[in-house]
């Protein structure tokens, strides 16, 4: 079964707009990634900075920084969860 060269041509055309839709894709999801990593970060220290009273407090008691961390850490994983949650 021969097929067309007109054919060929158009598949080629279709594999290369594929080929580069993918690589735009790709390198929209790597900028984006980076991106929610930025605000994940700004967020995480915009908390600690409004909450150093409350770290003060726990300091003073004795917890340590890594009880801290996980504190916290887990206070927004709880929130994260719950937005998702009734989402």
């Amino acid at each position: 079964m021969k097929v067309s060269s007109s054919l060929l041509d158009t598949l080629r055309l279709v594999d290369e707009i594929v080929d580069i839709l993918s690589n735009v894709f790709l390198y929209a999801g790597i900028v984006l990634a980076v991106f929610a990593a930025l605000l994940f970060s700004n967020f995480i220290s915009v908390s600690i900075s409004y909450k150093k009273k409350e770290i003060g407090i726990l300091r003073a008691v004795g917890v340590l920084n890594s009880g801290c961390l996980l504190l916290f850490g887990e206070e927004h994983t709880h929130y994260f969860g719950d937005f998702v949650k009734n989402w």
